[in-house]
């Protein structure tokens, strides 16, 4: 991660807290500075199907040439305009995004900001994907967006609890594609991201963790790993409001 983030530990059933340093690898749970692992050779959190999935939306406008824009005149239009009115161009840009997400939404994500009248901070939801520990739950993130954004990558985190490997204690995540240094890029859109974070549900990676536990776990006893995320599954997203 770019940004220096407390790492907290969970206990096997969530029973606990243990602080583990900022998520530099400077306390593990062992104390042996492993607490962030890091992989040697990381990867673009991009997998195939994610960027089928997005060629696929991309052939669609191609079909449609005309973007498809919220009514003109309603009162939801008239508050984004005027939120865009004199706007920085970090809002500017965030108002085009809403338009996609209201309109052609990537499959099992939603997203909106928390009030029209501060476009930099944001709610989202993401349907757990089918065959994972987190089938069935909605699981809800905060996104807050630099008023450099999209130079700047926005801090993103879960506010819904689970277990996984590259998701900390406080729901901050480590993700190549919110890294500054790595990964991120101001073509990035909320759209893509919210693809990349549905991705990442259904293929954690433990060799760049944000829970040693759970990534240790992940590696020796996939089994147990997996029951434990569904535990979490169905104590804390499953009765999670859509919208």
């Amino acid at each position: 991660m770019s940004r220096d983030l407390p790492y907290v530990q969970f206990g096997d059933r969530g029973d606990g807290l243990q602080m583990h340093g900022n998520g530099n690898g400077d306390g593990g749970a062992n104390g042996n500075g492993n607490g962030h692992i890091h992989s040697l050779e990381r990867r673009h959190r991009f997998p195939d199907r994610v960027r089928e999935q997005e060629r696929s939306r991309e052939r669609s406008r191609e079909r449609s040439p005309e973007r498809i824009r919220l009514p003109d005149g309603d009162e939801h239009s008239e508050r984004l305009a005027a939120a865009a009115k004199n706007a920085i161009p970090a809002v500017l840009r965030l108002v085009k995004e809403l338009q996609v997400m209201e309109t052609d939404p990537p499959e099992n994500t939603w997203a909106r900001p928390k009030s029209l009248s501060n476009l930099l901070k944001w709610r989202a939801k993401i349907r757990g994907p089918e065959g994972s520990p987190y089938e069935g739950g909605i699981f809800e993130l905060a996104l807050r967006f630099p008023e450099a954004y999209p130079f700047e990558a926005p801090i993103v985190r879960f506010t819904t609890p689970l277990y996984h490997c590259n998701v900390n204690g406080l729901g901050y995540i480590c993700v190549d594609v919110l890294d500054e240094k790595l990964c991120w890029s101001p073509g990035l859109t909320v759209d893509k991201l919210l693809l990349s974070l549905s991705a990442l549900l259904n293929d954690a990676d433990p060799l760049t963790a944000f829970n040693a536990e759970a990534a240790g776990l992940f590696l020796q006893d996939r089994e147990r790993y997996d029951r434990i995320a569904r535990s979490w599954t169905e104590r804390h997203a499953m009765d999670v409001p859509w919208d």
